[in-house]
């Protein structure tokens, strides 16, 4: 199993879905071994990935742009979440 090291910002709600899927099994289902790594906020995530101390990280658009002019090598993975409208 590979392990990966992942990071989100514990401040926002919808990084959650990163840790529900880690205790649901998503990852070893994939063949990984997700360490989870809560951090402060999107802009430590994008600091801990420049840096190379995680592996994947969660975010917003912008943390992951300046991540990449900042010299992170990295792979978008993009996903929007919508609401219905009343």
């Amino acid at each position: 199993m590979r392990k990966i090291r992942v990071g989100y910002s514990a401040e926002s709600i919808t990084d959650a879905s990163m840790v529900i899927a880690n205790e649901k099994g998503y990852f070893k289902n994939r063949g990984l071994n997700a360490e989870m790594l809560p951090l402060k906020s999107g802009k430590e995530v994008r600091l801990a990935m420049t840096a190379g101390q995680i592996d994947v990280g969660t975010g917003t658009f912008t943390n992951f742009m300046a991540a990449i002019a900042e010299g992170a090598p990295a792979d978008l993975c993009f996903c929007e979440t919508r609401r219905k409208n009343k």
